[in-house]
């Protein structure tokens, strides 16, 4: 039933996106024929050439937004895809419990992310918002690692759920802010394939940290067990911050941009 599930969501993304194609193509049509007087065949031989050795000139900012993608994203999806074990082992859940709760990061994203995406666009100061979900998931990390015993898991996952949404409404449209128009596909195709090499190469290094799936250890033992776990996310989590805050000197040194207010990034047209 999962298969047939699965395969049915991606034929009807495939049909979306090729009806969004579809439109896409109709609509720059009718602006360049309309408002340029061009056909789009005239207007593409003008259009500016994109190279791959064009990452070499992406700004320093990019490379810090890719960094943090990398670590924010590795230490929230690969504790979540052992979060089941983790809380039967630490906490003594049931499995159908611990699914339950571990299915809650999702179901809070998928409400809040509409929300904060709201706020930032009326807001702006993205790497404020950024910053904020960075250190959200550093304190949730270190929590679990030293606070077991009076740190709820819920609290953890639905604030990992929270922290989830700031960062995909904040982060990734930083991109458009400060790549050119003509180069973001690049940009963005080069950040995701970081972000899964990231995702990659993460459960490889704590994989030998964790405990036995058949282990018979008591919960307190399965803490000291999982405090080099949660210590080596939390440690992904706060390399974020660091790379947040550098990110946020670097803006100030390019224009200050990335934490502008709203209002600022309206009255003006950014690259």
């Amino acid at each position: 039933m999962a298969m047939y599930m699965g395969t049915m969501a991606c034929v009807i993304s495939l049909a979306c996106t090729l009806i969004l194609n579809c439109m896409d193509y109709r609509a720059d049509k009718f602006k360049l024929k309309h408002e340029i007087g061009k056909s789009p065949s005239e207007a593409n031989l003008e259009e500016e050439s994109v190279r791959i050795s064009d990452v070499a000139t992406f700004p320093v900012s990019v490379w810090l937004i890719f960094l943090i993608t990398i670590a924010f994203y590795s230490s929230v999806f690969v504790f979540l895809q052992n979060g089941v074990q983790f809380l039967e082992q630490q906490y003594g859940y049931e499995q159908k419990q611990a699914a339950l709760l571990m299915s809650l990061p999702y179901t809070v994203s998928a409400a809040a992310c509409p929300v904060f995406g709201y706020l930032v666009d009326r807001c702006g100061r993205a790497i404020v918002w950024i910053l904020l979900a960075m250190s959200m998931l550093c304190t949730i990390h270190f929590s679990f690692a030293f606070m077991a015993d009076d740190f709820p898991p819920l609290w953890g996952v639905v604030g990992m759920g929270m922290a989830y949404s700031i960062c995909a409404a904040a982060l990734w449209p930083c991109i458009a802010i400060v790549v050119d128009m003509h180069q973001l596909g690049m940009a963005y195709g080069l950040m995701t394939a970081l972000m899964n090499l990231g995702l990659a190469v993460c459960p490889i290094v704590i994989a030998p940290l964790l405990p036995d799936a058949d282990s018979q250890a008591t919960p307190k033992e399965f803490q000291e067990m999982y405090r080099d776990v949660m210590t080596t996310f939390g440690g992904m989590a706060a390399f974020a911050v660091a790379a947040t805050v550098m990110l946020w000197l670097v803006d100030l040194r390019s224009g200050g941009w990335l934490n502008a207010s709203a209002e600022m990034l309206r009255e003006h047209e950014v690259k």
